[in-house]
């Protein structure tokens, strides 16, 4: 007979195991917020250091609700501006959208569900074969990804 604290002690250890496996199966929605994230400063970064008048009212105006307040007007306004090359636009746009499908899902997004295996493949950025899984392609893409928004800084 099992006394009642070690009953107790057994239900809470099968909760924490049952917590530390949904973590686990949310995991890559962690990481691809994280590196979404990474990437949008990124951007900013790069799009600051073209602005030489930037005052914080102006910051605070441009971004929260302005036109630089998401990922998207962000890449869109580098784009025009010259700041990010077509190409490097397009594949940002393909990982703020992957960013969004994760985000905004209700269900558990993992690297193999089949629509978001198809948009990672659709990256050109990263390295691609067939011998990679769909999250070392993204890691890959966001890699370079950040290596391009790092060089398109203006000193």
């Amino acid at each position: 007979m099992v006394s009642e604290p070690v009953k107790r002690l057994q239900e809470s250890v099968a909760k924490y195991q049952a917590t530390v496996a949904t973590a686990l199966e949310r995991l890559p929605t962690g990481v691809v917020l994280t590196l979404a994230a990474s990437l949008e400063n990124h951007l900013r970064n790069a799009l600051e250091s073209h602005m030489p008048g930037l005052s914080s009212k102006l910051a605070k105006d441009l971004y929260g609700t302005g036109p630089l307040g998401t990922f998207s007007g962000k890449i869109k306004i580098a784009r025009a501006f010259g700041i990010l090359p077509a190409a490097l636009a397009a594949e940002l746009t393909k990982i703020k959208d992957i960013r969004n499908d994760f985000a905004h899902s209700e269900a558990n997004l993992t690297f193999q569900t089949p629509d978001i295996e198809k948009q990672v493949r659709a990256l050109e950025i990263g390295e691609q074969s067939t011998a990679k899984s769909s999250q070392e392609i993204f890691l890959k893409a966001v890699s370079l990804a950040t290596s391009a928004l790092i060089a398109a800084k203006k000193s």
